[in-house]
């Protein structure tokens, strides 16, 4: 794929038990503008894409300790980044105590994280998106915590917001 200088690729699989795992071959290509990966693992240690601008991860799993970081550097490594979804990550064998990662993109125009409500992937938003226009966050897991206030804040510049909480009734309480 690197030889045929691919930009554009989507990589969708299905759920079963079976772990997916793309080949070596998707991460030499450094042509690569847009890359959209559904539900498979994410492999380790590959260095990033330089020329990514576009980058959508639905149902991605992060299957070993530190996963988060090394997404961290990959958007960090994507210098060109405008357009992030990360939606319904999962983390090592469900973890329920997962490392903090940072989403840090200087060019990053459009945002959309999805955590569902119980689910957290580490994904913090702690230092300033400047370019950011419109932002898509679900933030359920960490509503009402100092990270989930330092995020709004590092969003300031967006023109185009949509915050979800999911509605959370208690029963026998008042």
């Amino acid at each position: 794929m690197a030889r045929k200088g691919v930009q554009d690729l989507s990589l969708k699989f299905s759920f079963d038990d079976l772990p997916h795992l793309p080949g070596p071959a998707l991460f030499s290509c450094a042509e690569l503008v847009s890359l959209r990966l559904e539900k498979c693992d994410m492999p380790p240690g590959f260095p990033g894409f330089p020329n990514l601008e576009r980058l959508y991860l639905v149902g991605v799993t992060l299957p070993y300790a530190r996963a988060g970081t090394q997404l961290e550097h990959l958007i960090l490594a994507s210098e060109n980044l405008a357009v992030l979804e990360l939606s319904n990550l999962g983390t090592m064998d469900g973890a329920v105590v997962v490392d903090p990662w940072a989403i840090r993109a200087p060019n990053l125009r459009e945002l959309s994280v999805t955590m569902p409500m119980g689910v957290d992937f580490g994904c913090r938003i702690t230092e300033a998106l400047p370019k950011l226009e419109d932002a898509y966050i679900s933030f359920d897991c960490v509503f009402g915590t100092q990270e989930f206030l330092d995020a709004f804040q590092n969003i300031s510049t967006v023109n185009k917001l949509c915050f979800m909480v999911a509605e959370i009734k208690a029963v026998g309480m008042t």
